[in-house]
């Protein structure tokens, strides 16, 4: 399955230089150019979280066309038991300042779906670093994403990374779960086919609400990542037909 779904993303990354002109969605906060060039370099660049394809790449699409970006947040239960988690060092942070939604749908010669969040804290706009990524999300091995009322068991068909910047390391998920309440995404969307090699996509803005939580290894240690929540997120539906 991650074989697969790793095929189908080499060909939705070609859409990555989209940028939206215009949006219906007025959630969230808005990011500046130089912010969003700056976050595009660090997910683009840390290295981290390759689990179906590369969320980092997922979320870098996401921020070159949705207008806004949203948060994760975790309940005051789940604060207090990420202060008494000393599996690693660093910010562990209890709420991600910045997040995105993503759904790609793949069909023709080859399906699969990927619907997911991503999600980021610490962002140095001067030095395009950020401290913490978060990603997570749920696979399909045909063209119907998962349902948007759902409950996906990680690590299969969800999954969920986490990296930190100091110390650098990745820490994969070995349980847990990716859950949606919620997506919401209308209109028959944007053609982005001219900007993606004349291979046939479009796109759409929306929203989706759930929560991800999980237990991970990896960088020489465990890390535990508390139900974190996501609500109305900004997000970005992407449908591409494989050649």
């Amino acid at each position: 399955m991650r074989t697969s779904m790793k095929a189908v993303v080499v060909v939705s990354l070609a859409a990555g230089a989209i940028t939206a002109c215009s949006s219906s969605s007025d959630n969230g906060s808005s990011l500046s150019i130089q912010q969003k060039t700056a976050l595009t370099t660090a997910l683009t660049s840390s290295g981290a979280l390759s689990g179906a394809g590369g969320a980092g790449a997922y979320g870098a699409l996401a921020l070159g066309i949705l207008p806004n970006i949203g948060s994760l947040s975790a309940s005051a239960s789940a604060s207090v038991a990420r202060g008494l988690d000393a599996a690693i060092s660093g910010i562990q942070a209890t709420n991600y300042e910045g997040a995105v939604g993503i759904q790609i749908i793949v069909s023709g010669s080859s399906s699969g779906t990927f619907t997911g969040i991503i999600g980021w804290s610490g962002l140095n706009t001067s030095a395009s670093t950020v401290d913490e990524i978060i990603a997570a999300g749920a696979i399909t091995e045909t063209s119907t994403p998962v349902a948007s009322s759902s409950n996906s068991s990680i690590p299969s068909p969800g999954w969920a990374d986490y990296w930190t910047r100091s110390p650098n390391a990745t820490y994969v998920a070995t349980s847990g779960s990716f859950n949606l309440t919620n997506t919401s995404f209308s209109g028959s969307g944007v053609s982005c086919t001219s900007l993606n090699g004349g291979q046939p996509c479009n796109y759409v803005i929306g929203t989706m609400s759930g929560n991800v939580a999980f237990s991970a290894s990896g960088g020489g240690g465990s890390y535990t990542q508390p139900s974190v929540s996501f609500t109305n997120l900004p997000s970005l539906q992407l449908t591409v037909t494989a050649n």
